[in-house]
């Protein structure tokens, strides 16, 4: 069998790009295998040169000129392949494909963008890219994708209310975690020297830690500052993990008087802190299927987030049992009340991170990788 993967973008982090690259990394030595991409992971390109096209990529150029090219080199190389089963991320280009895989529906996603608070230019280039994301979606799923492919139920739902899709015409194939990456530490002792390259840290600290982008209100870290303001307990420390660069959050992080929150920026050792987190916070807006959640529960931390309706990743959680799902994620006395609920019984920590751990098990990489293996046998018959 000989398979092209085709992506905007290939690497070791990030969402869809890590999860085209798990899948790779699991069919290229049992079959055939070509990804077709604009932007590659150095790492990754240094070493499956030899698997990858390339099509012209302009950095400093905009995200939305940057689509257009990929969409006409893309049409162009696609066409060419009628002998192998093409497997595509999204819009990827006006050509008939096997499988679809949709990691973000724009058309729902244009519905709660309005309730997004950013800087009112960068919002209205983000509806207007959008609407054309969306546009462009409903024509390549609905009139060129063969099967289609949500990371969730919502997106699912998402697909057949927003987009009109057949219900028959979609699968669900949750993402997955490095389970050997992420993973808690022998008998939960923390790792004192390294805590303290991160943070003033100080024995008995019970850590809360978010990790996202902090460019827009998206993923509720004004939810999570707002709670900073009126948790009244010097044991809690919250950290916040994400990059400086257009963070609408900096001015407000150094008026808030909790001496016990720090902002940590980018981090690539996100393993090594959730290992020594005790909790993770993620009150996001909207989100398809978060991996951060997945790896947050293979490294056995209760997981505090927003109901499946808004989180795909929710949907892994059974409230109380493996996790906690916000009834309001805008609601910061709400988030206060279940972290100093987890604060005072550390027995229900543990086994809340414990059964975390025994359900990110069900979802590794290559568990994941296995559902679209079958999914293509069964579409070629």
């Amino acid at each position: 069998m000989k398979v092209t993967l085709v992506t905007p973008y290939l690497g070791k982090y990030g969402g869809q790009e890590r999860v085209t690259y798990e899948l790779f990394l699991y069919l290229k030595d049992k079959y055939r295998v070509q990804v077709l991409t604009q932007k590659v992971d150095s790492t990754v390109l240094k070493e499956y040169r030899k698997y990858i096209i390339r099509v012209p990529y302009f950095p400093g150029a905009p995200q939305f000129f940057n689509d257009i090219i990929h969409l006409i080199f893309f049409t162009y190389y696609s066409k060419k392949w009628k002998d192998c089963l093409i497997h595509f991320n999204g819009c990827n280009a006006f050509v008939r494909h096997h499988i679809n895989t949709i990691h973000h529906c724009h058309s729902a996603w244009l519905r709660s963008l309005p309730n997004i608070r950013e800087p009112i230019l960068r919002k209205l280039y983000h509806i207007v890219y959008s609407y054309i994301n969306a546009s462009l979606e409903g024509y390549i799923i609905k009139k060129l994708a063969k099967t289609i492919v949500a990371v969730s139920e919502k997106v699912k739902r998402e697909l057949i209310e927003d987009v009109g899709i057949p219900e028959g015409n979609i699968k669900v194939i949750y993402n997955g975690v490095d389970i050997q990456v992420f993973h808690p530490l022998p008998g939960n002792k923390k790792e004192e020297d390294y805590l303290k390259t991160l943070y003033p840290y100080k024995k008995g600290d019970f850590i809360l830690l978010f990790a996202g982008d902090m460019r827009r209100a998206l993923k509720g870290v004004d939810t999570i500052l707002k709670m900073a303001e009126i948790l009244d307990n010097q044991n809690i420390v919250i950290l916040l993990a994400g990059s400086k660069k257009g963070n609408i959050f900096w001015k407000k992080l150094k008026t808030i008087k909790n001496s016990r929150l720090f902002f940590i920026g980018y981090r690539k050792d996100l393993d090594a802190i959730m290992r020594n987190a005790d909790v993770f916070v993620f009150p996001t807006r909207y989100e398809a299927c978060s991996l951060v959640i997945l790896e947050a529960m293979a490294s056995g931390l209760p997981v505090i987030t927003s109901k499946p309706e808004i989180n795909g990743a929710a949907e892994l959680i059974d409230n109380g049992i493996n996790g906690f799902i916000m009834k309001d994620n805008t609601d910061p006395y709400e988030l206060k009340e279940i972290v100093l609920n987890i604060f005072k019984n550390p027995s229900m920590k543990m086994k809340i991170g414990k059964n975390a751990r025994e359900t990110a098990l069900k979802y590794t990489w290559e568990n994941m990788a296995k559902k679209y293996e079958k999914l293509y046998m069964e579409i070629l018959g």
